[in-house]
């Protein structure tokens, strides 16, 4: 089964590779619309709790069947009112699915930092610190 994050990245290397648009510019307007789509879930892959706002393509770069991306994820959480997360992937078009999500940068917490931090106090609990 495909997961919505899939279904976006190879719509995106669909609207990459066949776009028809007049300008570089348009071509991107159009592939951020589209990762706009998804950008809750791109954010909930990464982040325990917040509304995305919205999602920026910093780069794209083409080398069939790969396409790379980089982008950043605008949000808003509890905690931090102005957040952003650059993050990077790759869709691969021969196997139809993302090649792993890198957090690159951001200014805000991480599902892996909350994991660190429950085995943390978890281990100083059974250490009885």
């Amino acid at each position: 089964m495909k997961t919505k994050l899939t279904i976006f990245a190879a719509t995106l290397f669909a609207l990459f590779s066949t776009s028809c648009s007049p300008t570089q510019q348009s071509r991107q307007q159009e592939l951020e619309n589209t990762l706009n789509q998804a950008r809750q879930e791109f954010f909930d892959a990464i982040h325990p709790v917040g509304t995305a706002k919205s999602i920026k393509i910093n780069s794209l770069t083409a080398n069939p069947p790969y396409l790379d991306v980089r982008m950043t994820i605008f949000w808003e959480g509890p905690i931090t009112k102005d957040g952003y997360t650059k993050v990077a992937f790759r869709y691969d078009s021969e196997v139809e699915r993302m090649l792993g999500l890198q957090v690159e940068d951001t200014n805000g917490l991480t599902k892996e930092d909350v994991g660190y931090a429950a085995g943390a106090i978890l281990g100083s609990l059974l250490k009885g610190n």
